[in-house]
C-alpha cells in the first residue's frame, strides 16, 4: 500500500488546529489519547498517522505536528501561522517514503495548488509544476520550510506552496569528457547491446515466453525480469561470457507493448548502461558545485545513493 484516502487538507495553523479539535483522541490500544490525522472511520484505522499538540518555546507555543511511524512528518509553527516545516527523514523504506509523500501532497499540496511531493528512495522531494523548470527538487536532508499562500483572482483562486531555504546550495555536475572516456572503454558493450536491439526480434520479449527464457538463464520462473542491481550488471558487463545473459536482461526491461506489438527502446537500452556507469564511477564522474537556486538536475541521485547496491 502506497497511498493513503481522505487526508485533510490543512494549508494553515488555523485549519490544523480547528481540525485538531474536532478529532476525537484514541480511546484504547497503544495510542490511547492521541488523536488521528484523518477523522473518517476508515481513516481512523491509521493509527500510524497522528495529529499532535506540542509546547515549545522555541517555536513560539504549541506547535501542531503530523507524525507517521512515530516520525515528525510536518509541524504547524504558531508564530509563523502561515508557513510549515517538513521534515526529510532518512531511513523510510520505500514503501513508506511513498505513503509520507503522498500524506504531504494532500495535505498542503495538490487540489488547488501546483504543489507535489514525491519520494526517491527514503528521500523527499518537491516539485511545483506551475515553475519553470518543472524538475523534481530534493528537500534538504535536515528539512524545509514552506510558505503557504491562497490568493483570489477575478475569476477564480488556488494555492501557492513555497519553498524557503538560506542555506549555501550544491549541485552536482557530470564530467562530460571523463563519462566520454568510460563509454569508450566499455564501447564494444554498448555497441553488441544496440546492434542486439536492432536485431532481435520483440516479440520474442513479451511475456509469453519471460518464463521459458527466465529458466534457460538461471534465473527462476517469473513473469517478469529479475530487479538487478548496478554492481550485478557491471559484472556481468566485465564478463564476455555473460554479455549474453546482460543482453537478454537488457532486451525484457526495455521492451514494451504498444499497438498490439512488442517494441524494443533503444534510447532506454543507451540511459541503463550510462546509470550503471555512473553509479559505479559516481567519484570520478561527477564534481560538486555552489549553485545560486536548488539544483534540479537528479544527480545527487547518483552520489548520495548505495552505489553499484542501487536498483536499476
Amino acid at each position: 500500500m502506497s497511498y493513503v484516502y481522505d487526508v485533510p487538507s490543512l494549508f494553515s495553523y488555523d485549519e490544523a488546529l480547528a481540525h485538531y479539535e474536532l478529532t476525537k483522541p484514541f480511546n484504547r490500544g497503544r495510542y490511547k489519547g492521541l488523536r488521528p490525522l484523518i477523522n473518517t472511520k476508515g481513516g481512523r484505522r491509521h493509527s500510524e498517522l497522528l495529529l499532535e499538540k506540542k509546547f515549545s518555546d522555541a517555536k513560539g507555543g504549541e506547535v501542531l505536528t503530523v507524525t507517521y511511524c512515530d516520525r515528525v512528518l510536518v509541524e504547524y509553527l504558531p508564530d509563523r501561522r502561515n508557513k510549515v516545516f517538513v521534515s526529510n527523514h532518512g531511513g523510510y523504506s520505500r514503501s513508506a517514503a511513498l505513503i509520507a509523500s503522498n500524506v504531504l501532497t494532500n495535505l498542503i499540496g495538490g487540489g488547488k495548488s501546483s504543489a507535489y511531493f514525491s519520494a526517491y528512495g527514503s528521500s523527499l522531494c518537491f516539485q511545483d509544476v506551475s515553475q519553470e523548470p518543472r524538475g523534481w527538487i530534493d528537500l534538504p536532508k535536515n528539512g524545509a520550510e514552506f510558505e503557504l499562500k491562497e490568493w483570489e483572482g477575478q475569476y477564480d483562486c488556488g494555492r501557492e506552496v513555497i519553498l524557503l531555504t538560506d542555506a549555501p546550495q550544491y549541485g552536482y555536475y557530470i564530467r562530460r569528457k571523463v563519462m566520454n572516456q568510460k563509454r569508450t572503454k566499455w564501447g564494444a558493450f554498448i555497441k553488441y547491446a544496440k546492434a542486439s536491439a536492432k536485431m532481435v526480434d520483440p516479440e520474442h520479449y513479451n511475456r509469453w515466453h519471460i518464463t521459458r527464457d527466465h529458466v534457460d538463464l538461471g534465473w527462476g520462473k517469473g513473469t517478469a525480469p529479475p530487479q538487478l542491481t548496478a554492481k550485478q550488471f557491471y559484472e556481468m558487463m566485465c564478463d564476455e561470457e555473460q554479455w549474453g545473459k546482460a543482453i537478454h536482461w537488457l532486451m525484457y526491461t526495455c521492451s514494451y507493448y504498444v499497438g498490439m506489438k512488442t517494441r524494443i527502446d533503444l534510447k532506454d537500452v543507451s540511459t541503463k548502461i550510462d546509470k550503471v556507469l555512473k553509479y559505479m564511477y559516481a567519484d570520478e564522474l561527477f564534481e560538486q558545485r555552489k549553485v545560486p537556486s536548488i539544483n534540479t538536475n537528479g544527480n545527487n541521485h547518483f552520489v548520495d545513493s548505495k552505489g553499484g547496491d542501487t536498483w536499476i
